[in-house]
């Protein structure tokens, strides 16, 4: 969790104050629905952990906002993809219009 945040903060060269946890997939039932009502912020970090303890995710500081069809630029280049389990982080710079795409 630190090299995330770590990686965020040189990023952005913001410092993050605070976490929320806001959805856990072992407390709540995992659906659109759910998701959308739950992660609808901004400066969003997310963390999956699979069946097969596989662990990866995503970051973006855009405001996350149900809208069909609709993508959202990240004008700051900080999103990123990642990988735990291979130590592989990707930034999302070159299409960057695209950073979150809501389908």
């Amino acid at each position: 969790m630190d090299e995330l945040f770590g990686r965020i903060s040189l990023n952005s060269k913001k410092s993050i104050a605070k976490a929320d946890l806001i959805f856990n997939g072992r407390n709540n039932v995992l659906n659109g629905t759910n998701f959308w009502k739950k992660v609808q912020k901004e400066n969003l970090l997310m963390i999956f952990k699979s069946n097969n303890n596989y662990i990866f995710g995503a970051y973006s500081p855009c405001k996350w906002i149900y809208t069909k069809n609709k993508s959202f630029a990240d004008k700051t280049k900080t999103s990123f993809i990642f990988s735990k389990n291979n130590f592989s982080f990707h930034p999302i710079v070159e299409k960057d219009y695209k950073a979150i795409h809501c389908d």
